[in-house]
């Protein structure tokens, strides 16, 4: 005790001198012991926030070696472990990190610490930071009172609750890296897991977050979902039918999910029945919306709900693409937007995991987000819009496959129609090869958009666009994109009355069927076009030619003989050396047919002449293929042999792929008959593998030639 009156003993004193370490006591007079008790700190409680697994997973053995090998490499010192998920919604990221979590949570002696930040919730805004990092700090048993008002100041309180502890840290469904940051800690011992359907590069950049972006699920890995849900057996039973759900899903884990639910709630009804639902692509999006806010209508809306203005927008027009992919420029076109700024809208997608990004120029959408897209424009983007923005998209189109065509057949299209009046400029190419290559890649929407654009009543669009591929499908042998377009084509013709456009698209059509050896239906074409228009279209005489090209095949030469006379006299007469040259590869086959090979070379000669003078390649490889046909007819196997070869390399270099490897049989078929073996064997295993690579029927036949030697 301290504090002696002056009347006591003077002895006692209030003084302490020295260093005190420790507690002092200053009594007057003491009687028995004295005892010192240290009081007892709270036990620190450690927290235990990870949400349940979820029941059915299917193992992301890759992602999940990821994060595990993040983990065990550790952290530099001062670093935190951080890693990035992102994905489109639905993907399965937050079951993915919940499901790892548990794995490793033993790893993890202080606990772990989990929020749902709410970046994408129907209901409400985006959880504040300053909210997160209050609950974080209550669960590390600060008082509420004790609680900074300040978010800065709360998040320097965390940083130090967590300085020395070892925890895992989940920060699910996060909107954006600022709502990230202040929750992190500030040293080495955390590991951090970010979930987003966002692409939070500034996390990865600013703060060294590890990044994985979940795709969707492959077909295997989908189907173990769907049987975890319904079972093996009943999967294994409607095996057909299990493959069709997982096609319509696009393997998105939601979606499966919600079939699966489906499927569970109907345990007697054949799955087949839900395809049929599923598989309506006008229906799909009901068929898996089960209520509430989970379905994938639900799911997806809160994506699109968060975009900017301009991205919403593009969002909505993306749903009126029909293609698995798509170019920049072209996204531009339907945008109506310059490039640059297309491309910056497209980030914004690209970043929300509404589009992806395919290659430095190419975009593409998940199949149940271009249909929600679709929705999305049929309720938010005016009707005339819609239609304006799929005109801008096939002028685009039109435009710029007009301009290759032209760059490769300017000498043989003697019917060139001029497009609609369009602001859109087409892409140019500095060479042919780069025009093809353009051909090749956007093929499927090509395809796809002749058909939109008849159903939107854009008849001119719709028949001019195949008419400006015919030359293309030819090369590349694309036989059933050259009939589906032609005959959309040819209905579209009608429909604006325009008997000339019919008869050249009928006449184009003819010209399948004969690249097809269907001779007779050839001929019904042709002559269907030829009765649509008279001598006075510059390409009748061509028509002509072609219908006798026709007769000679099916050994008609009787019939074929006039048609031949009268085209190659128009064409003559109109100082045309291609269609000249067309005639005279004709009189070639007619010499040859009727035994006369000299004539017929002669003629195959003058042909290939006449080609060579108007740049047309095409024929030139035709002539040297028929060339070397009548060689080998004639028993001159050395010289069909040397004509094989030469039309192989020529057909070769201008891309036709399928005639090079014709060229290339009739090489094999020229050495086998003069002994070659070796240089036959050779030629057709060529032949062979070019047949392959462009699924033609002539492989099996190939195949045959092979087994004889």
């Amino acid at each position: 005790m301290s504090g002696a009156g002056a009347g006591e003993d003077a002895a006692v004193s209030n003084d302490v001198s020295g260093s005190v370490s420790g507690h002092v006591v200053q009594a007057g007079q003491i009687h028995g012991d004295v005892h010192f008790h240290q009081p007892h700190a709270p036990a620190r409680s450690i927290p235990r926030q990870l949400p349940p697994r979820l029941r059915h997973f299917v193992d992301r053995g890759v992602e999940q070696d990821a994060l595990t090998t993040l983990l065990n490499g550790g952290s530099a010192a001062g670093l935190v472990l951080l890693s990035m998920i992102d994905g489109v919604a639905g993907v399965g990221k937050s079951s993915l990190v919940v499901h790892w979590a548990h794995h490793v949570r033993n790893r993890f002696p202080d606990g772990e610490l989990y929020v749902n930040l709410r970046g994408f919730d129907p209901a409400a805004e985006p959880m504040p930071t300053a909210d997160a990092l209050r609950d974080f700090l209550l669960a590390l048993d600060v008082a509420h009172d004790m609680i900074p008002v300040d978010p800065g100041n709360r998040a320097s309180m965390l940083r130090s609750l967590l300085h020395g502890r070892r925890m895992l840290l989940v920060l699910d469904n996060a909107r954006s890296t600022a709502q990230v940051r202040p929750l992190l800690p500030g040293c080495d011992g955390c590991l951090v897991l970010v979930t987003s359907r966002n692409r939070l590069d500034d996390l990865v950049m600013s703060e060294g977050a590890s990044r994985i972006s979940l795709e969707v699920l492959p077909h295997d890995q989908a189907r173990d979902l769907l049987a975890g849900h319904l079972g093996a057996d009943r999967v294994s039973s409607e095996s057909a039918a299990v493959d069709a759900l997982i096609t319509c899903c696009a393997g998105l884990p939601l979606a499966l999910s919600m079939v699966a639910f489906r499927a569970v709630q109907m345990p007697g009804v054949p799955l087949a029945e839900l395809v049929e639902e599923v598989g309506d692509e006008q229906e799909r999006l009901n068929a898996l919306d089960i209520g509430g806010e989970t379905g994938v209508r639900a799911v997806f809306s809160w994506s699109y709900r968060s975009l900017p203005q301009e991205a919403a927008r593009l969002f909505r027009l993306f749903g009126l693409l029909r293609g698995p992919h798509v170019a920049l420029d072209a996204v531009a076109a339907l945008a109506g937007l310059p490039r640059t700024a297309a491309r910056r809208v497209l980030r914004d997608l690209v970043q929300a995991h509404l589009v992806e990004q395919r290659g430095s120029d190419r975009y593409e959408m998940h199949d149940l987000l271009r249909s929600y897209a679709a929705e999305c424009a049929a309720r938010d983007e005016d009707a005339a819009e819609r239609i304006t923005a799929l005109r801008r998209l096939v002028d685009h189109y039109l435009r710029t496959s007009r301009g290759v065509e032209r760059s490769l057949t300017s000498h043989s299209r003697l019917f060139v129609p001029e497009p609609p009046d369009s602001e859109i400029r087409a892409k140019e190419f500095d060479t042919s090869d780069a025009g093809i290559e353009w051909w090749d890649a956007e093929r499927a929407n090509l395809v796809a958009v002749v058909e939109q654009a008849a159903a939107e009543g854009l008849h001119e669009h719709a028949w001019q666009l195949p008419y400006s591929l015919m030359y293309y499908f030819n090369l590349r042998r694309h036989t059933d994109d050259w009939s589906r377009s032609f005959n959309i084509a040819v209905r579209s013709a009608r429909e604006l009355g325009d008997r000339r456009a019919e008869g050249h698209l009928l006449e184009d059509l003819a010209g399948l069927h004969y690249s097809l050896q269907q001779y007779e239906e050839a001929i019904e074409k042709r002559a269907a076009a030829l009765s649509l228009l008279d001598d006075t279209d510059p390409f009748y005489g061509m028509m002509l030619i072609s219908h006798a090209y026709a007769h000679l095949r099916l050994g008609d030469f009787d019939s074929a003989e006039e048609p031949l006379h009268r085209g190659f006299r128009l064409r003559a007469a109109a100082g045309d050396a291609n269609g000249m040259g067309y005639a005279r590869a004709g009189f070639g086959l007619l010499h040859s047919g009727r035994g006369d090979i000299d004539e017929a070379l002669t003629a195959f000669d003058e042909a290939v002449a006449l080609y060579r003078r108007v740049g047309e390649q095409w024929g030139e490889g035709f002539v040297l293929n028929n060339r070397g046909d009548a060689c080998l007819t004639a028993g001159r196997f050395a010289e069909a042999a040397a004509t094989f070869r030469k039309a192989a390399e020529h057909r070769r270099a201008i891309g036709h792929r399928h005639g090079a490897a014709t060229s290339l049989r009739g090489l094999g078929t020229a050495l086998s008959a003069a002994g070659d073996v070796d240089g036959a064997r050779n030629a057709w295993q060529e032949a062979l593998q070019a047949f392959e690579k462009c699924g033609a029927a002539e492989a099996e036949a190939v195949r045959a030639d092979l087994g004889q030697l």
